[in-house]
């Protein structure tokens, strides 16, 4: 497991790639012969289910990277508010009221 890491998710995006290509080729193929044989309707609701754990899993997979990059981005559109408001000051500075001393 050596080497840059940039060559390592690369393998894994091929990996990922591949799996879920064949994931779509299959599919095809199955609804290509249940089309032929004419019980495509019989076996649809068979092949949705089958799906779904793919489609569950997948969600689960992307939902924290997601949440990491909107957060990021929120934080980084705050960070650009921050510095623009730091040197665009609307008031005078100058003592605070109330203050003594």
């Amino acid at each position: 497991m050596e080497g840059e890491p940039e060559d390592n998710l690369a393998a894994a995006w091929t990996y990922a790639g591949v799996l879920v290509g064949f994931k779509f080729v299959g599919l095809a193929i199955i609804l290509w012969a249940m089309a032929q044989a004419g019980v495509l309707g019989d076996t649809l609701g068979f092949i949705v289910l089958y799906h779904v754990p793919w489609v569950v899993a997948a969600l689960a997979l992307a939902y924290w990277p997601l949440m990491f990059w909107f957060r990021r981005l929120r934080a980084r559109s705050r960070r650009s508010h921050l510095l623009w408001s730091e040197f665009h000051v609307d008031e005078p500075v100058g003592e605070r009221p109330g203050r003594t001393g």
